[in-house]
């Protein structure tokens, strides 16, 4: 996110020019920063919930 943010300041407020593989190195960048943030919470999410399920089932006796 970083280089990404450092781009377009330097584009915003220095003026800076910027090329169509700039561009397309930024998209890339945000789309895999995207992936990482949802891929990882809905793998959490799902690992927190069937640990949760589990001791519940645990705690009743049904899973030894």
């Amino acid at each position: 996110m970083c280089p990404v943010i450092a781009v377009f300041l330097g584009w915003a407020l220095l003026h800076e020019s910027t090329s169509i593989l700039n561009i397309i190195a930024m998209v890339v960048i945000l789309a895999g920063a995207a992936l990482m943030v949802t891929s990882l919470g809905k793998h959490n999410y799902h690992k927190f919930k069937n640990e949760k399920e589990g001791s519940y089932l645990n705690n009743i006796g049904i899973i030894n």
